[in-house]
This record gives structure tokens, sequence and C-alpha cells, in this order.
């Protein structure tokens, strides 16, 4: 089983036939009014193929992902073992694809900086980046410097 995507999203629903609707993809940055800051929620989204009999309906595998901080340490982690289901039997079972969206919850990022979403698939590892930044509240003013005009004469 190979991971073909990894995608942040702001949330993840699941239907019964096996599709995923995935809203607010796409994120890659957080603006957080102070730090340490925690976030609510962050899916991910982890879009993986089979490759052959080792892949095949039924097989184990073991997903994990982790929030890495800046400095590489593990900011929050979650996953594990799963078995590889098919909900379409008429497509090869060999080379299925099988999704899996799963979400963070209350993420603890202790400061500003370029975070990591990792995925860990097997032996596979992949990536994606989270730029978290501060801003000022919503509805703070934010105050400008004008130069001053000299005064009329």
């Amino acid at each position: 089983m190979r991971i073909q995507s990894l995608l942040l999203a702001d949330a993840i629903v699941a239907s019964p036939d096996g599709k995923l609707a995935i809203l607010g993809a796409g994120v890659d940055r957080i603006a957080a009014t102070q730090f340490p800051w925690a976030q609510a929620q962050l899916s991910v989204f982890v879009g993986m193929r089979g490759e052959g009999d080792a892949d095949a309906v039924g097989t184990q595998h073991d997903l994990r992902l982790r929030v890495l901080a800046p400095g590489g340490g593990v900011v929050a982690e979650l996953g594990g073992p799963f078995t590889v289901n098919s909900p379409h039997p008429e497509v090869d079972p060999l080379t299925a694809v099988q999704n899996a969206g799963l979400v963070f919850q209350q993420v603890q990022f202790p400061e500003a900086g370029v975070y990591f979403v990792e995925a860990v698939l097997d032996d596979q590892s992949v990536t994606a980046p989270l730029h978290l930044v501060e801003t000022p509240p919503i509805g703070q003013p934010q105050w400008v410097a004008v130069p001053s005009l000299p005064a009329p004469t």
C-alpha cells in the first residue's frame, strides 16, 4: 500500500458508501492570536492505493499521523493498524484505493513557525508543511505609523 495524497483540511465527513467530503481543503497556514495556541480541529486526508497481494482486501497495515514541531519534536499523534476493505467488490482488490480521514482535536502549538504533518504508512513517510503565524485578534485596531505632514503655513 502506498500513499498517493496527503491533504490538510478544516473537516472531513464520511458517507456510508465510502466517499469522503473534504471541507476547507488545502490548509497550509493557521493564524493564531497568541502562543501557545490550541487548534480545535485539524483534519487530514490520506489517499492510498494497493500494489498487489500484500495489499489485498483483508490485509493489515499501520497508518500513523504526527504533527512535528519546528525543532522536530512530536506535538500530536494518532492512528494505528487498519484492515484493507473495499466498498466496491467489482474493483480489482489488489489495486483498490483506500482513503482515510483522521481528525486531530485540540492540538497544542507552543510557538509560531513551520510545523509538518507526517503520514507514516508501514515503511513510507510523506509530509505536508503547516505554517503557524501570529496575527492580531479580529476586530482589534491595527495601528499603522503614518508619516507626519508638515504644518500648513
